[in-house]
């Protein structure tokens, strides 16, 4: 399977092939623009292939409902947010530790349950 982003582009997913049994989880890891998020955009039916095909049980994923595949998969991208209720009906997005990088605080870096 392959992927490029537009017809005149050049593929920045080439010739990947993968197997993933039932069960198991697996790591894409990668240099930053190695094409990680692009092939887990693939993956989720998100972008589809210029090139190749994506299977779920011997079935293609185009034809396949995208909800029902995509609540069967976790990802965990490049930068994960949590998202925090303060109140019933009020809730805010928080990047874990953006306040000890400098970055704006969008809530608490420490979440605790009692």
């Amino acid at each position: 399977m392959s992927f490029a982003y537009g017809t005149l582009a050049p593929a920045v997913v080439s010739h990947v092939s993968l197997e993933i049994q039932p069960g198991q989880h697996i790591g894409i890891v990668g240099r930053s623009g190695s094409g990680k998020s692009t092939l887990a955009h693939l993956l989720l039916g998100l972008y589809r292939p210029t090139s190749g095909r994506i299977e779920f049980d011997d079935l293609d994923l185009t034809g396949l409902d995208a909800g029902s595949v995509r609540r069967q998969l976790g990802i965990v991208t490049q930068r994960p947010y949590l998202f925090v209720v303060l109140r019933p009906g009020e809730h805010r997005a928080v990047q874990p530790g953006a306040a000890a990088r400098g970055g704006r605080r969008g809530g608490p870096d420490r979440l605790r349950a009692r």
